[in-house]
């Protein structure tokens, strides 16, 4: 926002180079939160002095210049610490470590989560102390968190070296994505897929994420509480203020991008789709995409959810395996998981080497960790489809500025929360009276922050963006927060249109108002400041240029392809191709100029993915596993093109994964499809699947879905070989429209085994009747339906509850609907089972009736008469079906 003359002219003064007056003892500072402001927090101009916080009479030198070792030189007024844990979990530290002082070790359960494990990264004045959860540089595993620096509990904050009595860590503020009111959990209603922030239900879903064999975990999906464990319940009404209220204060409008890796072969989507991909794991259409997710702790997932109207409990994605926070995660291979990212930086390492990955992370990360400018991974144009937008709209500073429905409108209203409030410090340290405008006494008398140079750092930080959004030219303002605010976010006052901040809780997506706080001097300056982030070409149309980079796989692993702790894939004329170099690069130059490995699934090398690539799918499957020749182009990689579930492996997994998830026909998946041109391309049967009853035809193993644990929306996990009973069961029990996303969030489409998209009672008659080769009531699945059948019915009247036990009609009990169901269907006076009706039925029906055995009430009314009898000779005289 300067010439470059004049930031040259501040440039030593705001690097720290020129020392401010002495100060004898630093005071600490501590935050946590946001991955998307981490830029903030790890930039120089983070601690620049803006209000004159150290008292000296000088602006724009560094009052936190990196010394970590005492005696501190002079000019360290703070020692700042920020750890990037997502902003919901950042809320949670403060809420947990806000009034109190954490003072266990690094790793101590008494800190519950302020530990290093759980950082994505942590900075102490802006050098790194923590990397993907593991502790480097300044860190102190003597401290909580490894923070290199613990301050005195007597109210002085001073910086001391000590570990014992009278020391801890606090944390003073936490930065956010959103509004503090969008993370609180409202449990005083029912939980649905689209409420709004302080709706009832809202943040609530119960579901829990699972590991990769299905087996559910303790990791949930439900947003914060205002109560901390250590016993302290917080307010956020701040017209009726206490000693534990928290402020909300606004700093940014950040846009939250959809990143997509260049193998699912997308560069736009309509908003309701990709809410259905967040909310299920798998497109509107069926596909299978690999969604990646951020914990609900994140800031990002938060705003990135409730900006596509899906509650953010209800962005699970895969929902599989805990929170994680190291890099293992990231790679494909045995450790790789999807979901539940500790951080930004985790995202996208994440979607880069998921060649079917989608996933959320803020825009502007696009040109600071450069996987946008660099070629590594592509973002998706989104039209609001739900909100009433006509257009596709990248994060361009345009669409941003815009914000309305045809504009980008998959944006937060960021901010600095603090137990306290900012401005009820010291005229001195930025509060009430420090603006010459600001005369009389405070108008508003709250409670301050315990911290008063945490006040001061966060009144350094919003009095710099208040000046810069009056002037944002303004000399005065350079290499201030709020000036690297404004070049790399949006300030608050900028945009036409902005998410509404208090939804009624009628709404079923976050309404989109006018800004009432719109600077018109701003908004004009940001739209023609060519320094702003969002102002770069590469925000402005997908990369038709690269390729993106060849996925990186855990080392020490052999995997299918005979690679053992290598550092490469193998094409199948013998080229290796390393993890991380840009796909189709043969020259080394970063641009594609061999697409042959671009589009994931592109077995058949025509650049894209369609039903017409199985053959080749199988001919690269038979080539990794018994170097049958495939005739295609050389450079072909099995792995890259179909490691569809990212273990590293092409497999005869990836192959279900593209039965079940992939074979778009139509442009809708088909898994009867599917399932019948796998076996057909392989010459039959390729699962190798068995049925309990009848003799198996292309296509059969689709109904294999049950029988072990499931990962629905994950990959199809469930099969373990045979077609029966259980998986007659699972259908039964995920009945629902797939297009209706409130009830597509609760089933598993691989149940879908005719291919329309409905999960049904025609799902049940394709399994039971086409594949296993019988009929409705088959109960004991012997090829027949008959009294045996009907016995298990009679037995389960009350107590049964699926399919196997006489639940005809799925509808989760047996009852007299299903006993109606077998008696149309079965020949019931058939007791001796022969197929025939003569005298011999009559002998097996007296047996019965003499022994009392309720197998003879053919009243259904629990007593053996003689009207039981009369229903039996009614029957035998019907005859069979």
């Amino acid at each position: 926002m300067l010439t470059n003359t004049q930031k040259i002219q501040l440039m030593v003064v705001a690097c720290g180079a020129a020392a401010g007056f002495a100060n004898a003892q630093p005071f600490g500072v501590n935050g946590a939160g946001a991955t998307l402001l981490e830029a903030l927090f790890k930039a120089p101009a983070n601690t620049l002095d803006f209000i004159d916080a150290d008292g000296d009479g000088i602006v724009q030198e560094q009052l936190a210049p990196f010394d970590s070792i005492p005696p501190f030189i002079s000019s360290q007024h703070w020692q700042f610490s920020y750890r990037v844990v997502g902003s919901g979990n950042g809320f949670a530290e403060m809420r947990d470590w806000g009034t109190l002082y954490a003072t266990g070790a690094d790793g101590d359960a008494a800190n519950l989560t302020l530990n290093s494990n759980t950082a994505d990264a942590a900075y102490f004045n802006t050098q790194l102390f923590i990397n993907a959860a593991v502790t480097q540089g300044a860190a102190n595993t003597a401290n909580p968190g490894a923070t290199p620096f613990r301050t005195l509990d007597d109210g002085s904050y001073a910086i001391t070296q000590l570990t014992g009595s009278g020391t801890g860590v606090q944390i003073d503020f936490s930065a956010l994505d959103v509004p503090v009111s969008w993370f609180v959990i409202n449990d005083s209603g029912a939980e649905q897929f689209n409420r709004v922030p302080g709706a009832p239900g809202y943040g609530n879903n119960p579901r829990k994420a699972t590991d990769k064999d299905g087996m559910e975990i303790s990791q949930g999906n439900k947003l914060k509480t205002l109560v901390s464990p250590n016993g302290v319940t917080f307010n956020t009404n701040v017209n009726s203020p206490d000693a534990f209220t928290i402020f909300d204060t606004p700093v940014t409008l950040t846009p939250v991008a959809a990143p997509v890796n260049f193998g699912v072969g997308l560069q736009q989507i309509e908003m309701s789709d990709l809410r259905h991909l967040n909310a299920t794991g798998r497109r509107l259409n069926g596909e299978n995409l690999m969604v990646v997710t951020r914990d609900s702790g994140s800031g990002t997932r938060n705003a990135f959810m409730n900006g596509i109207c899906l509650d953010p409990s209800w962005g699970v994605g895969e929902n599989i395996g805990p929170k994680t926070s190291v890099s293992t995660n990231d790679k494909v291979g045995p450790d790789f998981q999807p979901s539940n990212k500790g951080g930004s930086s985790r995202m996208e390492a994440t979607v880069i080497n998921s060649r079917l990955g989608v996933g959320h992370t803020g825009a502007e990360r696009g040109q600071s960790s450069g996987w946008l400018v660099n070629g590594r991974m592509e973002l998706l144009a989104v039209r609001a489809d739900l909100k009433g937008g006509t257009v596709f709209a990248r994060p361009t500073i345009a669409n941003v500025v815009d914000g309305g429905v045809d504009g980008y409108n998959i944006q937060g209203l960021g901010g600095i929360a603090t137990i306290g409030d900012p401005r009820s410090a010291p005229a001195n340290l930025g509060g009430w009276g420090w603006d010459s405008s600001e005369v009389g006494p405070n108008p508003n008398p709250v409670q301050a922050m315990r911290n008063p140079q945490a006040a001061a750092y966060v009144n350094n930080i919003t009095r710099s963006v208040a000046a810069v959004t009056a002037v944002p030219s303004d000399p005065n303002n350079a290499f201030s927060p709020g000036e690297f605010l404004g070049a790399q976010f949006v300030l608050p006052a900028t945009s036409y249109n902005v998410p509404e901040t208090n939804p009624d809780a009628s709404e079923t997506c976050i309404p989109i108002v006018p800004n009432a706080d719109r600077n018109d001097v701003l908004t004009q300056f940001v739209l023609n400041d060519p320094f702003n982030v969002l102002a770069l070409s590469d925000f402005a149309s997908f990369n038709t240029v690269s390729g993106g980079l060849v996925p990186t796989r855990t080392t020490g692993v052999t995997y299918a392809d005979g690679v053992s702790g290598g550092t490469h894939y193998v094409s199948i004329d013998g080229t290796t191709i390393s993890y991380g170099s840009y796909i189709g690069d043969t020259t080394g130059n970063g641009i594609m100029d061999n697409p042959r490995n671009k589009i994931a699934g592109d077995f058949d090398g025509d650049g894209d993915r369609d039903a017409n690539d199985v053959p080749d799918m199988i001919a690269a499957y038979n080539f990794r596993t018994s170097a049958t020749p495939w005739a295609t182009d050389g450079r072909a990689c099995p792995e890259i093109l179909g490691d569809f579930d990212c273990d590293g492996n092409f497999d005869m997994v990836d192959i279900r994964y593209w039965a079940d998830g992939l074979h778009m026909v139509g442009g809708q998946l088909d898994r009867r499809a599917g399932f019948i041109a796998v076996d057909m391309a392989a010459g039959g049967n390729f699962f190798g699947t068995t049925l309990a009853n009848g003799s198996y035809t292309d296509g059969d193993s689709r109904g294999d879905v049950a029988g072990n644990l499931t990962t629905r929306g994950f990959k199809p996990s469930g099969a373990d070989g045979v077609v029966d009973g259980m998986d007659i069961d699972y259908v039964c029990a995920n009945f629902g429209d797939w297009a209706s996303i409130g009830e597509a969030v609760h089933i598993d489409l691989s149940c879908d085994m005719n291919g329309d998209l409905v999960v049904d009672a025609a799902d049940v008659a394709e399994i039971v009747e086409q594949i296993l080769d019988t009929q409705i009531g088959d109960l004991d699945l012997d090829g027949d339906v008959d009294m045996d059948d009907r016995d298990i019915v009679v037995a389960n009247q009350g107590t049964g509850s699926v399919y196997t036990e006489g639940d005809l009609d799925c509808d989760g009990d047996v009852d007299a609907d299903d006993l109606a169901i077998i008696d149309g269907d079965a020949c019931i006076a058939d007791l001796t089972g022969d197929g025939l009706l003569d005298i011999f039925d009559v002998f097996a029906y007296l047996d019965l009736f003499n022994a009392g055995d309720l197998a003879a009430d053919f009243t259904n009314d629990g007593v053996l008469d003689i009207f039981d009898v009369f229903a039996f000779l009614d029957a035998f005289n019907a005859g069979c079906p």
